[in-house]
C-alpha cells in the first residue's frame, strides 16, 4: 500500500512540475501578446504547440488560481480570452523572464499569426493600431531597429 501511495504521489508532483513549467512558458509567450491575450494566439506562438484546448485551459485555470492572470471570456473554448492581474507582472515576465532570441523568436511567430488573420477580424476602427503592433511585433521579431528597414511585403 505504502509502494502504491508513493508512486501516485511521484505522479502527482511530476504532472504539477509540468504545469508549473508550460504555465511559465504561457506566461511569457502571453508577455509577448500583451496585457490580454486568448489561447488561439497562444496556441499558435507557443513552443507547445500540440497542447489541446483543454489541457491550455488547464494551465491558465492554474494561473488563475495562483493569481497571476484572470479569465476575461470563455464563451469560445477555442480562443479563451485571458489578461494578466498586474501590469508590472506582464512587464517583468517580458523584461526578466525572456531572453534576446525568445523574444524575437515569440514576436516573429506573433507577427506571422497576425498577418494570417483575414482582414475581417481586425476591427475598422482598430486596424491602423494593429498595423503598428504587427509593425512592431516584426522589427522585434527580425531585429530591426529603425521602420525604414522593414523589408516590404
Amino acid at each position: 500500500m505504502d509502494e502504491f501511495l508513493q508512486k501516485r504521489n511521484q505522479k502527482q508532483n511530476l504532472r504539477k512540475k509540468e504545469i508549473f513549467i508550460k504555465g511559465i512558458m504561457v506566461l511569457k509567450a502571453a508577455a509577448v501578446i500583451g496585457e490580454e491575450f486568448g489561447t488561439a494566439a497562444l496556441k499558435k506562438i507557443l513552443p507547445l504547440r500540440e497542447e489541446t484546448n483543454g489541457s491550455l485551459a488547464q494551465i491558465l485555470k492554474e494561473l488563475e488560481q495562483n493569481d497571476l492572470i484572470e479569465t476575461l471570456d470563455e464563451t469560445d473554448p477555442k480562443n479563451i480570452l485571458c489578461r494578466f492581474n498586474k501590469s508590472l507582472l506582464r512587464e517583468s515576465v517580458y523584461q526578466v523572464m525572456l531572453f534576446k532570441d525568445q523574444k524575437q523568436y515569440l514576436h516573429s511567430q506573433l507577427a506571422e499569426y497576425l498577418q494570417s488573420l483575414p482582414t475581417s477580424v481586425l476591427d475598422p476602427h482598430q486596424s491602423e493600431l494593429e498595423l503598428l503592433k504587427l509593425r512592431d511585433h516584426v522589427m522585434i521579431g527580425e531585429d530591426i531597429q529603425d521602420f525604414k528597414d522593414l523589408p516590404l511585403k
